[in-house]
């Protein structure tokens, strides 16, 4: 797999924080010019499995360069995205280690957001085979347009929004429910841009579901996410934003008991043009 470093570490963009405001008028999203945008994202993910006979590790990740477009819609802004390039790999186990090289991404994303976020979502990215039980596109309109204030805030400001989404996919149905609470921390600089850098942490509960009546497989796991959001208010979109999830639960099985589970997730994001 590519190893692409996308983006600042927390600890330095931290580091040059610090505080101005009040953050009022144009702390929202709109219609950006030029109406265009191009992020790199990346996603790894380890999932354990903890089972009488030992530990099944599954492991992977991959990297997607991913092209947006902007045009005024009557809910706010309508969102397009296409995948430029997208590839990674994922090492699952089964009756022998299967690993699988990630290349294709059918559909495209399309949604709408308004000042403070995403509204709607039409349609997004799918996967087919092992990867479509570990990665779930349908975050992505989420990931890329997190919850702004409907007010003027100050450094030290929180505000909370619930992010749900839901992936009903050839294979695999994903369900999700998070509630983040946003810091304003401040202003910062990165490679000499001005930001405003936003501190997220959370409580994220996943679900995915496998197989039909009778045979019916789930895995629901739950637990923290941290991390940040750094706002670019010239282009008035993110420029960067990292999270982690440290993520337990079981996984149940028809006929067997259940057993426990982990899944441990990183995700960058880079506005790189």
């Amino acid at each position: 797999m590519r190893v692409l470093s996308i983006l600042v570490t927390a600890t330095a963009a931290a580091g040059c924080a610090g505080p101005s405001g009040p953050y009022a008028t144009g702390f929202g999203y709109g219609l950006p010019s030029p109406p265009e945008a191009t992020y790199l994202i990346g996603d790894t993910v380890v999932a354990t499995a903890n089972l009488p006979v030992g530990e099944l590790v599954t492991a992977g990740g991959y990297s997607l360069e991913l092209d947006l477009t902007f045009a005024p819609d009557s809910g706010g802004v309508r969102v397009r995205g296409i995948a430029q390039s997208f590839d990674g790999s994922l090492a699952a186990p089964g009756d022998v280690n299967l690993t699988t090289d990630l290349s294709y991404l059918s559909e495209t994303l399309d949604f709408v957001t308004n000042r403070h976020g995403v509204a709607s979502v039409e349609t997004f990215p799918q996967l087919t085979g092992a990867p479509s039980h570990v990665f779930f596109p349908a975050r992505l309109p989420h990931d890329l347009f997190p919850s702004l204030p409907d007010s003027v805030v100050d450094p030290g400001s929180t505000w909370v929004d619930t992010v749900r989404w839901h992936s009903d996919g050839w294979e695999v149905e994903g369900d999700s429910r998070a509630v983040y609470t946003y810091t304003l921390v401040g202003d910062t600089v990165v490679d000499g841009h001005n930001l405003v850098h936003i501190a997220v942490e959370g409580e994220v509960r996943l679900s995915i579901f496998t197989g039909g009546p009778g045979n019916l497989t789930v895995r629901a796991v739950k637990g923290p996410a941290a991390g940040f959001v750094q706002w670019d208010p010239r282009r008035g979109l993110v420029a960067y934003r990292q999270y982690e999830m440290d993520l337990t639960g079981h996984w149940a099985r028809p006929r067997r008991d259940p057993f426990p589970m982990s899944v441990r997730r990183k995700v960058r994001l880079r506005l790189i043009r």
